[in-house]
This record gives C-alpha cells, structure tokens and sequence, in this order.
C-alpha cells in the first residue's frame, strides 16, 4: 500500500490524496467546496465590515447632543476649579503670615534678651 501524498490544491491549501482515485476526487472537491464556503465567509465579513464603515462615518458627522450640557459643565468645574485654587492661596497666604508673626516673635524675644544684658 501506497502512504498518502501531499499535494497543494489552490496556493496554500493541502489535500492528503490517498490510493483511490474515486477518494481523491471526493477530497479535492471537499476542499474545493471549503474555499468557496470561505470566499462567501469573507464575502460577508466585507459587507459587514463596509456597513460598520459607513454607519460609523455618519455619526462622526453628526453634531454631539450633549455638547451644550458639556459647555456648561466644564465652565462649572473651572469656576471651582478656581475656587479651590483661592483656598490654597489663601491658606499659603496663611501660612506666610503665620511663619512672619513666628519671625517676628523671634526677633522681639532676642531684642527683649539684648535689652535686658545691657540693663544689667
């Protein structure tokens, strides 16, 4: 008995053909039927694909519905935006005076220290 041979059928398909002729036949028309079962397979993945296509262009087209709200509320988280910011101002602005007021209570403690070794 003959082992199987291999033999390309259509560029990059392969059949296994045996000893029998009537088997041969049946496996090349097997594979034959399988690539037009593929061709239509890709045949609609194509036109599924274009539809997708064409339905996605139409709505980049289209206007944004929320466009409006969205205007508004990015006005709205500028305008706390720019609060929160004046409140870390502020309590920078705090923390300066602070540190100064402790600067100055410094200096008056040595000043007082210096005064009082002259009077003595």
């Amino acid at each position: 008995m003959q082992q199987a041979a291999k033999r390309t059928v259509p560029p990059g398909h392969e059949v296994e053909l045996g000893d029998s002729p009537h088997g041969n036949m049946v496996r090349l028309e097997n594979v034959l039927e399988g690539l037009e079962r593929k061709v239509e397979n890709y045949e609609n993945k194509l036109a599924e694909y274009n539809k997708n296509m064409e339905d996605a262009k139409a709505e980049f087209v289209k206007p944004f519905k929320f466009a409006d709200e969205l205007q508004e509320k990015l006005k709205r988280q500028f305008e706390l935006n720019a609060l929160l910011d004046l409140d870390k101002k502020e309590e920078i602005i705090e923390d300066d005076t602070m540190e100064k007021n402790s600067e100055n209570d410094k200096e008056q403690e040595v000043e007082d220290e210096e005064c009082e070794a002259l009077a003595v």
